[in-house]
């Protein structure tokens, strides 16, 4: 490898080519989505980041 970090969807770590890039393939839309996702659960399921009523 030159130095460069090694691209991984699973941990949205993708190069410039991905972030330059018109369309997207289905399956790489839906990593993304899952991945959001489950931040989204992640910061619900967190007490400190609950909205007080």
């Amino acid at each position: 490898m030159s130095g460069e970090e090694e691209e991984n969807a699973a941990e949205l770590k993708i190069g410039d080519e991905f972030l330059k890039a018109k369309c997207l393939m289905n399956c790489e839309v839906a990593v993304i989505l899952e991945h959001k996702y489950e931040q989204l659960q992640q910061m619900s399921d967190d007490p400190l980041n609950q909205v007080s009523q």
